[in-house]
């Protein structure tokens, strides 16, 4: 049993003390409720990492700190999301168009992508950065880069089966 000055004997006492408020903040702030939940969770694990590393981290009054984790993290969210949709319009603007059915088929295999692996995709192969550039702009290692790009590569030919054997041609160095 956690004594109660263990972090998260303390994480969780915030939790129950500020969860429906800031749930009402986060849904009002979110597309959806479960945007929102999500958020909070994200909070509420920020404050648990950061508890766990110093003892007495969040110190009474902890409602503003909340809130501004809260805010931050609803904010990186939906940036995250709008970058995410930014390069999956130009992703497909790049696309042939030679009819409605196959463009359809391109827009489903990449919204079948994870986030990361459509992003690091559509700066390869349309804006054509090397590794290095894509790793610099989105805060990873070239390495993990190559690794996104090879996933990309196998879901989408696997998606997409031989009618497009153009898609993806170039290969990750």
């Amino acid at each position: 049993m956690a004594s109660p000055t263990a972090p998260d004997f303390r994480v969780e006492e915030l939790y129950l003390a500020h969860r429906t408020h800031l749930l009402s903040v986060a849904a009002a702030m979110c597309r959806s409720r479960e945007d929102a939940e999500e958020c909070l969770q994200e909070v509420f694990l920020t404050a648990l990492h950061h508890e766990r590393e110093t003892p007495g981290y969040l110190r009474d009054p902890a409602w503003p700190w909340l809130r501004k984790v809260l805010v931050h993290t609803v904010i990186a969210r939906h940036a995250r999301e709008q970058r995410g949709r930014e390069l999956l319009h130009s992703l497909l603007s790049h696309v042939p168009k030679p009819g409605h059915e196959e463009r359809l088929d391109v827009l489903n295999a990449l919204r079948q992508l994870p986030l990361r692996m459509r992003q690091c995709a559509a700066l390869f192969y349309l804006e054509d950065l090397d590794t290095r550039a894509i790793a610099e702009l989105m805060d990873c290692s070239p390495r993990t880069v190559e690794t996104q790009l090879r996933n990309a590569r196998k879901h989408l030919r696997h998606a997409l089966g031989e009618d497009y054997p153009d898609i993806l041609q170039q290969e990750v160095p």
